[in-house]
Formats: structure tokens, C-alpha cells, sequence
């Protein structure tokens, strides 16, 4: 089969929440979709938001058609395509790659095979190499430095595998939700990282939780960076942004000289590698 034939009968949907920002979006989530289309040279890599707002707020304001995954799924099955690869570009299993997964299970009737790859943190194995990306990408010059990462997080609806210290470190299905930050946090203190801290928007551990624990060990300065694919509103605003609860000001009235790191974790060529490593498998 030669590759013109291959890409008509296969496609591969690279699957992200979105940004209304377009630096990001090109640096991040612009960069995971070209490093996938390396590993795939033989297959279409098609681009879909699940926020409709965003999806809504493009068309309208700069006339950028971007499909939702479901929309995508209809349009591959009238084009006659047999074959889907899903890669989501999620941090973890959380509600949006639950909602993501109810769309497929919906769509495999009306295809041959449907794989699905990992989001970004799903093993032990990828949290160590999460890890050892952190310390690279955004390094601590001194002692008195603590570097604190924003994640996005789940609110707690439901009780989930956070609420079980038992079940932080257990890799697969359970480990979802808030409890990847958990065992981020263990894995960069497991290296020797203790400088490190992770806290969320929108789920645990809250800044509040962390704030404290940075005053006690004595730390002069602090480094704010989202852990998050794309640097888009949540980086922006509730990270650097001159509200006064944003975390910028937050550590700055405690006392804390701040630096902040407007850069989306998508732009790190570890994560753009482990993304397709993910829909390799």
C-alpha cells in the first residue's frame, strides 16, 4: 500500500481542551501535532478542541474552523476512513479524557479499529521522565529558590484516587484525577527535587495548602510556571495576572521576590517526544 492510500484510510485526531491564544497554540500544541507527524508519516494528523467557547471564539473572531473530536469522527466516517488513532493531549485521566472516551465508545461501531493513546501522565514511567523534564526545563539557580507549578486540576465531585494516599502511586485507570499531582510531587521529591512544588486552579492540593509549607522552609524567591500544556488564560491571569489573587501577587505580599515563566509545558521537546511515544503505542 503506498502512502497516499494509507493517509485516505487512516487518521489521526490529535485531541486538546484549545487556546484562544495563537503564540501558544503554535508553540505547544502546534509543535506535539508536528512531532506526532514525524512518528506518523504514513497518517493524517488532524487537529480538534473540545471547548466549544473556544472553538466559538475563533471562528468568530479570527475565522478559524477548528472541529470538536465528535465532529471530526462524523467526517472521517462519510470520507470512508476505516482506521482512527486518538491522541489526547491531557495531562491525566481526568473528566475531560472521561468525556473524550464517552465520544469514541459512541463512534467504534462505524469503524474498523479506533486506538487510543495515554494522556501525558498515565505511569510510573512517564512521572519519572515528567520529573527529570521539570528540572531541566525550569531550574532553580540557588538554594533559596522554590519552583511552583501550576496545574490545572478536577474539582472534587466525586472521591477520587487523591482521597486515598494508598492509591497515589498506583498506575492505570485509578490514577486519575488530582492524584497525578501527588504523585508528581513524590516523584520529584523521590529524585532529590525538594525544591519543587505543585499546586492547582482548580483542584488539590490548592495554593493555599502549599503556600505555607514554601514560608517554612525558608525560600527567598519563587519561580511560577503553569504546568499546562499551553500558557492560555489560567497563565496568564491566574498565575501572573495583577489581580490581587493571582499567585503572583499572593507570594509577593508574602514577602517572596517573584519570577514568572509564561511558557506552556507543550514547547519542552520531552513532552512533545512523550505525546507521540503515547500514540506510537
Amino acid at each position: 500500500m503506498n502512502n497516499t492510500t494509507a493517509k485516505k484510510q487512516r487518521l489521526l485526531l490529535a485531541v486538546s481542551f484549545g487556546t484562544s491564544f495563537a503564540d501558544t497554540r503554535e508553540k505547544t500544541i502546534g509543535a506535539i501535532e508536528r512531532r506526532i507527524e514525524e512518528r506518523f508519516p504514513d497518517c493524517t494528523v488532524r487537529r480538534c478542541f473540545t471547548s466549544r467557547m473556544i472553538r466559538k471564539k475563533l471562528l468568530e473572531r479570527d475565522g478559524l474552523k477548528i472541529d470538536s473530536p465528535e465532529e471530526a469522527m462524523q467526517q472521517a466516517r462519510q470520507k470512508g476512513i476505516r482506521e482512527l488513532i486518538i491522541q489526547p493531549l491531557y495531562l491525566m485521566h481526568g473528566f475531560e479524557h472521561r468525556r473524550l472516551m464517552d465520544s469514541i465508545r459512541e463512534a467504534e461501531p462505524f469503524f474498523d479499529r479506533i486506538a487510543v493513546g495515554k494522556p501525558l501522565l498515565s505511569d510510573d514511567t512517564d512521572l519519572c521522565a515528567m520529573a527529570a523534564a521539570i528540572r531541566r526545563n525550569l531550574p532553580a539557580a540557588d538554594p533559596g529558590t522554590a519552583v511552583v507549578l501550576m496545574g490545572h486540576g478536577n474539582e472534587k465531585k466525586k472521591k477520587t484516587a487523591a482521597a486515598d494516599p494508598a492509591a497515589v502511586r498506583t498506575p492505570g485507570p485509578d490514577f486519575e484525577d488530582n492524584a497525578v499531582f501527588s504523585a508528581l510531587q513524590q516523584t520529584l521529591l523521590d529524585s532529590g527535587a525538594d525544591n519543587y512544588f505543585i499546586a492547582t486552579v482548580e483542584g488539590q492540593p490548592e495554593i493555599g495548602e502549599t503556600l505555607p509549607v514554601i514560608k517554612e522552609r525558608g525560600f527567598r524567591k519563587v519561580i511560577l510556571a503553569p504546568f499546562m500544556v499551553v500558557a492560555g488564560d489560567h497563565a496568564r491571569n491566574d498565575l501572573a495576572g495583577e489581580d490581587e489573587d493571582s499567585w503572583k501577587n499572593v507570594f509577593t505580599r508574602s514577602g517572596f521576590e517573584v519570577e514568572t515563566v509564561l511558557r506552556g509545558i507543550g514547547e519542552w521537546q520531552e513532552v512533545q517526544d512523550l505525546f507521540a511515544a503515547h500514540a506510537a503505542q
